[in-house]
Formats: structure tokens, C-alpha cells, sequence
């Protein structure tokens, strides 16, 4: 799927308030695209819900409690599961639920079947977890020298060599490393783009 380029600034734009103040743990940031894409789901169903009982005018007002609601729900379900991670994250694991909240309100949908809907506010926040999956994993190894993933008592390591020996690498769990890796990331990701985009026209020239 190639995504539009108006719709991938969006996208980017909502997705650093979540990326870059999270530490660079896999763990953690697994956690917060988790809870991103729980939000935005629920944020499109309560939409699709407001649209069917024609209560769009107030679509903003009721909006706003309900992402927090859902933030804090969220939060709880984490307590449950991992309160170690969750102390952690701290006021961090709000985050997510802002660019979802960002996305909802600046990713206008088009008005059709719920399940069209979902389609197309999830497909792309997919693709941008993946992204986001890719980039904690790499501040991860860089950062830390190995990956971490979430379990009820914490974070578990598996560490694959001594950062201390590296430490030129660690500046990849920095904020301008982190900076630096998004840069990267997203300009790869829009070279494929325009790739993608050439052969599709070639494709249709051809036929």
C-alpha cells in the first residue's frame, strides 16, 4: 500500500510526541504501540458511533474524555500486567493515547461502512507501528546492546554484546539520535515511495 504523502506527514507528525520522550527499551516501546493502536481503534469506533447517531457536532467535545478514558484504561490494564513497567513509563504511557488523539482529529475519513473506516485510519497506523517497532528495536540494540521485552515482573534482557565497548553507540538511545534514526527511517521509507510510485506508472503505461 502506498500511502499519501499529505497523510504520512500526519502520521509522522503525531507519532514523534509518542517516539521520542519513551527511553529507548524495545520493551517499552512495544508497550506504548500497544496502547497507541488500542486508542485509535476505539477513538474510530467511538466516531463510526457519534456518526450513526448523528451527533457529529459534538464530536470533539466527547472526543477528549473519551481518549483520556481510554488512556487511563489502558494505564490499568498495564498496572495489571506489569506494574514495574508501568511505574516506569510513569505519565510516559499517556503519550500514546496524544497521538492518537492527533491522528483521530487531523486524519479526516471518509463517512462509510465501519469496516471501511477501520481500514483506513488502521492500515497506515500499521505500517507506522511497524516503523515504530523497527526504530525501538534498533535504539534498543544500539543503545543498550541487546533487546528487552515486557513480562510481569518487568523488562527481560537478551543482551548481545558490552555497549561500554561501543560507546559511540549508545548515542542511538540519545533524543538526537533518536532524532537522527527517524530522519533516516522516514527518508528511506519515502525513497521506496517514489519507487513504488514509478513502477505503478510504468504498470499502467504499460497496459
Amino acid at each position: 500500500m502506498i500511502i499519501d504523502k499529505h497523510y504520512m506527514k500526519q502520521y509522522v507528525f503525531a507519532l514523534l510526541p509518542m517516539l521520542l520522550p519513551v527511553p529507548g527499551r524495545f520493551a517499552l516501546g512495544l508497550i506504548c504501540i500497544i496502547i497507541f493502536n488500542l486508542v485509535l481503534a476505539s477513538g474510530c469506533l467511538f466516531q463510526h458511533a457519534l456518526h450513526a447517531l448523528k451527533m457529529e457536532t459534538t464530536q470533539f467535545v466527547l472526543l477528549v474524555p473519551f481518549v483520556v478514558g481510554m488512556s487511563v484504561f489502558a494505564q490499568q490494564l498495564l498496572m495489571i500486567y506489569s506494574p514495574g513497567i508501568a511505574l516506569q513509563l510513569g505519565i510516559l504511557v499517556h503519550f500514546p493515547a496524544l497521538s492518537a488523539f492527533l491522528i483521530t482529529i487531523l486524519h479526516t475519513v471518509k463517512r462509510d461502512s465501519l469496516i471501511k473506516e477501520l481500514s483506513a485510519t488502521m492500515v497506515p497506523a500499521g505500517i507506522y507501528s511497524g516503523f515504530a517497532f523497527v526504530f525501538m528495536l534498533f535504539r534498543d540494540i544500539f543503545g543498550y546492546g541487546g533487546i528487552s521485552f515486557p513480562v510481569p515482573s518487568g523488562i527481560r534482557e537478551l543482551i548481545f554484546f558490552d555497549t561500554a565497548k561501543l560507546p559511540f553507540m549508545q548515542f542511538a538511545a540519545t533524543i538526537p539520535g533518536t532524532l537522527i534514526i527517524s530522519m533516516l527511517i522516514f527518508v528511506f521509507y519515502s525513497h521506496c515511495r517514489r519507487k513504488m510510485i514509478i513502477i505503478k506508472r510504468a504498470g499502467l503505461t504499460d497496459e
